[in-house]
């Protein structure tokens, strides 16, 4: 049998002349908002600049449907039409970037046991909500070759052991002054951002230098960060904020959205990893009570009810808590009629989520009879967070509802019914980790709960299994800048 090949003609693809570069990227600018976001404007006296910001031009919109940009010849096959978005969710490798590399393994001994931890113990905080689990599944094997990768792995798993008093205090530092030493440099190389796995090593790092933050709750995620590769290597622009101004993540969003934006830079573990560090700045966002970059207009979620599997559906839900978040704690003006369609939404979430979201069992607090909160559990993780960062959207929503009476008799009736309603919600998310304990981030959630509305409980009871919750998530997440059992101790008599 013959086969006749016949000659494709590839259209000759023209590349700005204008795009920054790298370096450029590297030094200077300011993170605008995507053009498609509710929130394009955030003012950098509410929201001071990274260390390593940048001016992004380019909106995503204009990313993936302009006609100048390059493209990856494999999205054309798939590549949907203006404004619409389809899901790039599957397993993809991206092999352009560079050969193969030599395989890593066997490692030795102590960097084997972190490998191990990190699969066994801290990979299931990246996968949450992920349905394809990218990290698990792509990032890690990715390891093997990558040795920036692996060294940012390693890092977290040591720095987390030693927090825990079961590992090398300082064994953290060599791991991530390694993987620095090879990362800041590949931001100099356009191709580089488009390589999957700085993204995978960038948002591992993020968690790591929240877990170094000391002091005050989120100070390390706050302060201008001292060191990147250690002074003597790179010499990288400090800020003189002082220690609850800045948000310090010297690797973070803006890196993110950068890469992001470049061509051809469809990627599963990408689009993963955009996810994950929105989880990260919704969190942060919440106890700091500052707006978020925004990184959710990046990240590609459909935002509308129509048909998805369930991970889509939990995804909606996180990146309208972010949108909450910064009609919460942005510079614009708290308007009832903003306010409205975001509790519109919110219901409509609620009333039009897929039946599987329904708890498999359901039991109400009967303190009387030793339970204090409420018993619910679900099928997947999925599940668990739609359902949690919804009691997140109701806490923001009633705790910021502009059409509150500001003074009379009506003022205190309304305070008391508020207070009622955020209290309920904390039950509810706190019942929803206490019940699903397997799921780590559930706790981490509660805790966050906790921590910003534990003030209104005064039954000794609650405070008390209140209290049991956020001293297992902060046991878990080991998180020196994180620790708020002190403050509610304090605050209740504890």
């Amino acid at each position: 049998m013959k086969i006749r090949v016949e000659a494709v003609t590839v259209p000759k693809i023209n590349t700005p002349s204008n795009l920054p570069t790298a370096h450029h990227e590297f030094n200077e600018g300011i993170l605008s908002a995507p053009a498609h976001s509710s929130y394009s404007s955030i003012s950098e006296h509410t929201l001071p600049r990274l260390h390593l910001l940048d001016r992004f031009e380019q909106s995503p919109a204009s990313v993936t449907s302009g006609s100048s940009w390059p493209v990856n010849l494999d999205r054309l096959i798939e590549v949907p039409s203006s404004g619409t978005y389809v899901s790039h969710l599957g397993l993809t490798r991206d092999t352009s970037i560079s050969p193969a590399s030599p395989c890593l393994f066997p490692l030795p001994d102590d960097d084997a046991t972190l490998l191990r931890y990190f699969v066994t113990d801290l990979c299931s905080w990246f996968d949450y909500c992920d349905k394809k689990r990218h990290f698990l599944t792509v990032a890690i094997p990715a390891a093997a070759s990558d040795s920036t990768l692996l060294d940012a792995i390693l890092a977290l798993s040591a720095k987390h052991l030693s927090l825990n008093g079961k590992f090398d205090r300082y064994a953290s530092d060599k791991y991530q002054r390694r993987c620095l030493e090879k990362l800041i440099p590949a931001l100099n190389d356009q191709k580089s951002l488009l390589d999957e796995n700085l993204f995978a090593a960038t948002i591992i790092l993020r968690l790591l230098d929240e877990m170094t933050g000391m002091g005050s709750p989120c100070a390390g995620y706050l302060s201008g960060r001292r060191y990147l590769c250690g002074a003597t290597l790179y010499k990288l622009r400090q800020y003189s904020e002082p220690i609850g101004t800045t948000q310090g993540h010297i690797l973070g969003t803006h890196f993110l959205v950068r890469a992001r934006q470049e061509p051809a830079s469809e990627s599963s573990l990408r689009e993963a990893c955009l996810v994950v560090g929105l989880r990260q700045d919704i969190f942060i966002s919440f106890t700091t009570q500052r707006p978020l970059r925004p990184l959710a207009g990046y990240c590609h979620i459909d935002r509308s009810f129509s048909a998805a599997d369930d991970w889509t559906w939990t995804h909606r839900i996180i990146a309208h808590s972010a949108d909450i978040l910064n009609y919460c704690h942005g510079n614009k003006p708290r308007g009832v009629e903003t306010w409205k369609a975001l509790n519109s939404y919110t219901n409509d979430w609620e009333s039009l989520k897929p039946a599987s979201f329904t708890p498999i069992k359901d039991a109400i607090a009967e303190p009387n009879k030793g339970r204090i909160l409420p018993e619910k559990w679900y099928l997947n993780d999925c599940h668990i967070a739609g359902n949690q960062y919804l009691g997140i959207c109701r806490i923001l929503l009633l705790s910021f509802n502009p059409q509150t009476p500001q003074l009379g008799i009506e003022r205190k009736m309304a305070d008391r019914e508020q207070g009622e309603n955020i209290k309920d919600q904390v039950r509810f998310i706190c019942g929803i980790a206490i019940s699903n304990r397997q799921f780590l981030p559930a706790m981490f959630t509660a805790g966050m709960a906790i921590a910003m509305c534990g003030e209104r409980f005064t039954d000794p009871v609650e405070q008390h299994s209140l209290l049991d919750i956020l001293i297992e998530a902060e046991g878990h997440v080991a998180w020196p800048s994180l620790k708020f059992q002190d403050t509610m101790k304090s605050y209740w008599g504890i």
